[in-house]
């Protein structure tokens, strides 16, 4: 009589392909194998998913061309290992386990370069620098030289106003006759008088000269600029951070800092481990009574089979017309027959 199971159960009994009237007439021990054998199968598939969408995810670029490509991959990985944990012999597990290793270090590495991604990317901010250290030397060479003109100018011009003032203030004193270092004291436009204005205009086109010559400078800085920095994008290295180059720099990290190595491996033994499982399952587990009568149910099939096979030769040689001569169609009744009386037999049980 069949029992009423929990939908969780039922569903991990599916994914490690179950056969769920032969599993009921099992021991709780036996019924508790092929619960493992689910969970592992389904655990493997997750990180399947988990790290193939990370990777897949850092060479596209592009979330709708992730979603497809990892759900073919975590499917494949899915399909593989139930198909595994189903068989009745163990040369497909045999077959699994060193393809197990491979797959179980390339699930890894996605999840390795997750973890560390900050760590990575500093990495890789601290290639480019060194890479294109010169170019960027040059282009703050050129900028800092135009800065230079610039604030040189400035303080040109802030002298010769601070001359202008100077003379003025003389120019000034001289009229009123005020007393002081450097002044007659006699008031009136005298010699001293002219020979201050004369310094004073003399400053004045001085800084008017620089001011012109300022201007034109400030004018062409951001032209300038904007050549400056042309040139140091032509001359700089883009530093790629595809797939490949951060798992480059992933490896440099680990030479850099051991501890991060022994992480590293830790994370690649866990999951190698959780990979393989399945098919070390199918290698571990002993011959159990499920085994059997999914052994016994295919051998009785395969032998129905042939006695009605055997059967219809027979007859054909009789009667070669005869549309009932089918061994498809045949199996089907005898099944239908089966199930029939195995329903009449749990109403009269209940």
């Amino acid at each position: 009589m069949r029992t009423h199971l929990h939908k969780l159960q039922q569903l991990i009994w599916w994914v490690a392909c179950t056969d769920e009237e032969a599993i009921l007439l099992c021991s709780p021990v036996t019924r508790s194998y092929q619960t493992t054998a689910g969970m592992m199968v389904a655990i493997t598939t997750a990180m399947a998913f988990v790290s193939g969408g990370y990777a897949i995810h850092q060479i596209t670029h592009s979330f709708l061309m992730t979603l497809p490509l990892v759900a073919i991959y975590g499917l494949s990985i899915f399909s593989m290992d139930r198909f595994i944990v189903s068989g009745r012999g163990s040369r497909l597990a045999w077959f699994r386990l060193p393809l197990a290793f491979l797959m179980g270090y390339i699930i890894a590495v996605p999840l390795e370069l997750r973890l560390v991604e900050e760590r990575i990317d500093q990495e890789l901010t601290r290639q480019e620098r060194t890479e294109n250290h010169t170019a960027e030397d040059r282009r703050d060479k050129q900028r800092d030289g135009l800065q230079a003109q610039i604030t040189k100018l400035e303080v040109r011009a802030d002298e010769y106003r601070l001359q202008i003032n100077h003379w003025g203030a003389r120019m000034e004193a001289e009229v009123v006759g005020r007393v002081g270092v450097g002044n007659t004291g006699i008031g009136g436009y005298g010699p001293a008088y002219y020979a201050a204005l004369e310094q004073k205009e003399l400053n004045s086109n001085l800084l008017q000269q620089v001011s012109t010559e300022l201007d034109r400078l400030r004018r062409e800085q951001i032209d300038s600029y904007v050549r400056i920095d042309a040139e140091y994008e032509r001359q700089r290295v883009p530093h790629a951070r595809d797939l490949a180059a951060r798992y480059e720099a992933l490896h440099e990290i680990e030479q850099q800092h051991p501890e991060v190595a022994k992480l590293t491996w830790a994370i690649s033994i866990l999951l190698i481990l959780i990979d393989i499982f399945p098919a070390l399952t199918k290698l571990m587990l002993p011959y159990t009574a499920y085994a059997a009568l999914i052994e016994a149910r295919e051998r009785e099939d395969i032998q129905r089979t042939h006695a009605i096979g055997n059967h219809n030769i027979r007859e054909i040689v009789r009667n070669p017309a005869n549309e009932q001569l089918f061994v498809i169609d045949q199996t089907a009744k005898v099944r239908a027959a089966a199930k029939k009386q195995r329903d009449i037999e749990d109403t009269r049980a209940s």
